[in-house]
């Protein structure tokens, strides 16, 4: 009975797309000249993802732009729909769940986190859909018809974070369990943003947080109010668009890639609020970090 519910409710997820009524373009900035993303102006190539058994989406296709040249750095349109977008940020904001973000410590298995001017947003962790699906006490609570509303809605959030895991995996070819769990973020004014930094532990030389990849999905548009994703190195800002993804990789060569340091510009208005979900793919599963104690920022 809960996976027809579940499957009719995720039909309506990632299948329908994002409203395209009023929308701006998808925009990127390269050597300070804004650029439509579009094929015109770079590469576009298809990904189809094959339906997942236990949540029974839809198969479709996603269709993502090369924006390097030389780096793996993909944009796709259309990730989740405005429905999704804005239950996550339903999640972290009805339930109070934002705090003030944190960085990684000093400690060279990166173990402590602290709050540090460097990163001055809030984040809001989603749960561990992974060990969740995986738990036999969860599966019994799931089989209750109706469902309590306190479980109804952590099932929920366990289904839009899976299937979110299970389709950007698809995306990269790796295994959806390397996947942490979800990190929301949220930039409330001009004073909120993420400094320069890299998302791969190593370079900071820390044993923790090997993160091979990295998918930023945007939930809100951020038009004419800043609140870019910078990428220095690369001569290379893009704008948040609502449901869009932004993916890069953080190594070559199975090293630390330090071109791929990055930063999370604020909002430039006073009252605008820029929402996005970091998506971390790490080098082991994330069920194995959790049982070697690993932190997380």
């Amino acid at each position: 009975m809960f996976l027809m519910r579940r499957a009719s409710f995720l039909a309506t997820l990632f299948v329908l797309g994002c409203s395209a009524q009023n929308r701006p373009d998808p925009q990127a900035f390269i050597n300070g000249r804004a650029w439509m993303i579009d094929e015109t102006n770079f590469p576009k190539h298809y990904a189809r993802f094959p339906p997942n058994d236990k949540i029974h989406h839809k198969k479709g296709a996603l269709s993502y732009y090369v924006l390097n040249n030389e780096k793996k750095v993909l944009y796709v349109p259309n990730f989740v729909n405005e429905t999704v977008a804005h239950d996550i940020q339903l999640f972290c904001i009805e339930g109070k769940r934002f705090t003030d973000s944190r960085i990684r410590g000093t400690t060279s298995d990166g173990s402590n986190v602290e709050k540090n001017d460097h990163r001055t947003s809030e984040s809001c962790p989603l749960v561990p859909a992974a060990a969740y699906l995986s738990n036999p006490r969860f599966q019994e609570m799931l089989e209750q018809d109706p469902l309590p509303p306190q479980v109804a809605q952590v099932a929920r959030e366990v289904d839009v974070s899976w299937d979110i895991a299970v389709r950007s995996s698809e995306l990269l070819g790796v295994n959806p369990h390397l996947v942490e769990s979800l990190q929301v973020v949220r930039y409330t004014s001009p004073d909120a943003e993420y400094k320069l930094h890299h998302d791969h532990g190593g370079y900071y030389g820390k044993s923790s947080e090997h993160r091979s990849w990295t998918m930023l999905i945007f939930l809100n548009d951020v038009e004419n109010a800043g609140g870019h994703t910078s990428f220095p190195k690369l001569n290379l800002e893009v704008v948040p668009r609502g449901g869009d993804a932004l993916v890069w990789s953080n190594t070559i060569d199975s090293k630390v890639d330090e071109d791929m340091v990055h930063a999370g510009k604020p909002p430039s208005k006073a009252g605008v609020e820029k929402y996005a979900v970091n998506v971390w793919f790490g080098e082991e599963s994330f069920e194995n970090r959790i049982k070697e104690g690993q932190t997380w920022s």
